[in-house]
């Protein structure tokens, strides 16, 4: 027998919600987006494509695509940052 983790509800629209006992945390909609919100305040969004999408208390938010090639990080003062690319040089996108 497995260790208990969490609880796992269904709601009525069929959205399914595990609160885990660690205080994370995973609702997984219809549609397939699985939104899990940590203790520390950071929620990840992983969307039915693949794509993620994390934002964290401070207001920063990091975009990744679905094939995880690209990485953008946009800072709370709207400032972006590619964190990884798909670009040769990795720092702009002149060069994709």
């Amino acid at each position: 027998m497995g260790e208990r983790i969490g609880v796992m509800k269904t709601l009525d629209d069929g959205t399914k919600v595990q609160e885990n006992d660690n205080g994370t945390s995973i609702q997984i909609c219809k549609d397939g987006t699985r939104i899990q919100t940590n203790t520390d305040g950071i929620i990840i969004q992983t969307n039915p494509d693949g794509s993620k999408i994390q934002r964290n208390p401070d207001g920063k938010q990091i975009d990744t695509s679905a094939d995880g090639m690209t990485q953008i990080q946009t800072n709370p003062d709207g400032t972006q940052i590619k964190l990884k690319s798909s670009s040769a040089c990795g720092l702009c996108g002149d060069c994709e």
